[in-house]
Order: structure tokens, then C-alpha cells, then sequence
């Protein structure tokens, strides 16, 4: 286990020394922000490689798939499918508020934070990409 650890740790840590020597190509003001992300991946898998290194742990007996639900994820896996089928018809926000409350619904979630909670993520969504970035998100034919 903790070889494959060091493994992803080590892949993760070239992904970011690629996609930082990528953004040293882009204009100083159009950088600033994937430098910022990259650099973040990259501290964190350093991070990741220490921690990975000083644990004692040598060998993890858990299971990786104990209490898999495969009905579960059949259920989310299809209702991920329709999502992306129906948001060029609905919309975004249509789309995203019926996707949210008929898997939180389906996952056996508690009714009102699961309408709380989509509520909450459509709004917090519109605010930041429609208002504040003005960044357009898919539109259907209704709205």
C-alpha cells in the first residue's frame, strides 16, 4: 500500500511540474491563477510523499471496496448520465437542482437537507459564475 502511495504521490508531483513549466507560456496576468492551483497540487503532494514516507504503517489490511453498494452506484451512475443528457434541454440550474434532489432523494438522504442543500448550491452557484463572474452556463430550451 504505501508503495502505491509513493506512486501517486510521485505521478501527482510530475503532473504539477508539467502544468507549471505549461503556465510559465501563458501571458504574466493570464498565469497568475493556474500558477497559484498548480503550485497548491504540487506543496500538497510533496506533503502527500512526506507523510506517505514518515508513517509507520506498513501495510493497510482494510479493504478498499468494504461496504461497496453496487446498487448505489449503478443509481448514481446512471442518474449522472441523464444529467448530462437532459442539461442542454432544461438548462443548468433545472438540470442541477433535479439531479441534486433525486440523488440525495435515491441515496437515502434526509428529504429537507437534501431540498435545503440544492437550493443552497444553485444559489451559491448563480451568485459567484452569474453574477459576480458573469461566466455563462449552459442554457436549455426552457430556461
Amino acid at each position: 500500500m504505501k508503495r502505491n502511495e509513493l506512486f501517486l504521490g510521485s505521478i501527482l508531483l510530475l503532473i504539477s511540474g508539467i502544468y507549471y513549466y505549461m503556465t510559465t507560456k501563458l501571458p504574466e496576468k493570464a498565469a497568475l491563477y493556474p500558477t497559484f492551483v498548480v503550485s497548491i497540487l504540487g506543496v500538497l503532494s510533496i506533503l502527500f510523499i512526506i507523510k506517505t514516507l514518515i508513517s509507520k504503517e506498513k501495510n493497510n489490511e482494510k479493504k478498499i471496496f468494504d461496504g461497496f453498494q453496487a446498487k448505489q452506484f449503478i443509481f448514481v451512475l446512471l442518474i449522472s448520465c441523464i444529467y448530462v443528457g437532459l442539461m442542454s434541454v432544461l438548462g443548468y440550474f433545472i438540470t442541477t437542482f433535479l439531479f441534486l434532489i433525486i440523488s440525495l432523494f435515491g441515496l437515502k438522504a434526509n428529504k429537507m437537507h437534501a431540498i435545503y442543500t440544492s437550493i443552497g448550491f444553485n444559489i451559491f452557484i448563480f451568485i459567484i459564475f452569474k453574477m459576480l463572474l458573469k461566466v455563462p452556463l449552459p442554457r436549455g430550451i426552457i430556461f
